[in-house]
């Protein structure tokens, strides 16, 4: 018998030890198909759905999310797998292997069955130099919609066009003067003026210097803010249906603030405008390796808005951590779980005198059930449980921190 015949999945597989956001699309099976709802995280699912489902029936202003846990206590994978709910991608498979979410299906349904967008991102991969918080959530709800995700006042042409149904013309247009697609042209447009000149006098029916005149003048007086932000949100929403949903899903917020005290200011403000512009129908879900409570610890500004803006708040912790290696890794398939069952009947006394240790006060460290000692084999579970205190602990004295300055 080979230690690697017990186990239900191939142990030689490509497993994940950090999930992220930007993950190919490839991913996405292994990602729900790999995750194990713990009772911890099936109360947090559980929380976040019921949430969202009051917030959408009673169009109140509890759109914000924030979701917080030390680093590698799951916090990305978890916010995939709310995207995925909200998507309904592989809710089956994911359903099939956590039974625990029958409870809630009917809940997930509901979620499933609303139109909506989710937009998911890592904050610190979007932001480019002097970039403000405004700034990446414009880009990439651009982005979403199909345009320029570089230049704010480009989409703004963009949109335009669009609105005078004459931007597919244009792009047809442009193509012919450049060779090139207006969507690989547009991020260096400085390169293609003459073509984007060229279509556009075509498309609107003016000269040459009218068409520079027109583009130059949108450039010129481009201007955002958060307001106007929120305002495209709501118009967008609205084209699409009242009940449509945008959703916004930022991972590692806190790692782009860090200690801005604007950035912070600059968020509160966005939740706070999109809660009074969009009536329920615009939400923000963040993860973040720190609390809320303790990122707006400075007593100089009074952070009590953005906690109320936040007011569905989670807390992912290590504590489930042998659970996830049992199901994840160690799951046993029936006939060696059987034979490892026997095994533990005629040795318990045995493995109860070796696993007595001098230096070793707390008995409970050690004391193994049946069905603890056929989860975790090859492994003892006290030295899984240690293995969960250890990663705690370092993550409390942020050991890894300190191991890469």
């Amino acid at each position: 018998m080979f230690i690697k015949d017990m186990f239900v999945k191939n142990i030689d597989r490509n497993i994940q030890s950090v999930v992220k956001v930007s993950d190919r699309e490839e991913n996405k099976i292994i990602e729900i198909d790999e995750y194990v709802v713990t009772e911890e995280i099936f109360h947090c699912i559980k929380k976040f759905v019921n949430s969202y489902k009051n917030t959408i029936l009673t169009k109140n202003d509890e759109i914000g999310f924030w979701i917080s846990g030390f680093f590698g206590s799951g916090k990305s994978h978890f916010l995939k797998i709310l995207y995925y709910i909200l998507n309904n991608f592989g809710m089956d498979i994911l359903i099939k292997n956590n039974k625990c979410l029958l409870e809630i299906e009917e809940e997930i349904k509901f979620l499933s069955n609303i139109t909506k967008d989710v937009i998911l991102f890592n904050i610190d991969s979007k932001n480019r130099k002097h970039d403000s918080i405004l700034d990446i959530f414009v880009n990439e709800f651009n982005s979403m919609r199909g345009f320029s995700n570089t230049h704010g006042f480009i989409c703004e042409f963009e949109e335009q066009l669009v609105k005078e149904n004459i931007f597919d013309r244009f792009k047809a247009e442009f193509l012919k003067f450049s060779d090139n697609s207006w969507e690989n042209a547009r991020e260096e447009f400085y390169f293609h003026k003459e073509s984007l000149f060229k279509a556009l006098s075509l498309v609107k029916d003016l000269n040459y210097e009218l068409s520079e005149d027109y583009f130059l003048n949108i450039e010129k007086n481009y201007k955002m803010n958060i307001e106007k932000f929120s305002e495209k949100v709501k118009a967008y929403i609205l084209e699409k249906g009242e009940n449509h949903n945008v959703v916004f899903m930022i991972d590692e917020v806190s790692q782009f603030i860090s200690d801005d005290v604007n950035k912070m200011l600059n968020l509160q403000t966005i939740v706070e405008e999109l809660s009074n512009k969009c009536f329920g129908n615009a939400f923000v879900i963040v993860t973040s390796h720190i609390d809320i409570m303790a990122m707006t610890k400075d007593k100089k500004y009074d952070f009590s808005k953005i906690q109320g803006r936040f007011a569905s708040k989670f807390y992912l912790s290590s504590i489930n951590m042998d659970e996830v290696l049992y199901k994840r890794l160690l799951l046993k398939n029936e006939v060696y779980e059987s034979r490892l069952s026997d095994i533990y009947d005629d040795k318990k006394y045995f493995l109860k005198n070796i696993l007595k240790f001098d230096f070793i006060s707390d008995l409970d460290i050690v004391k193994m059930t049946k069905k603890e000692f056929v989860s975790a084999y090859p492994f003892f579970p006290y030295q899984l449980r240690l293995l969960r205190d250890v990663v705690y602990f370092l993550n409390f004295q942020s050991f890894f921190q300190f191991f890469w300055c």
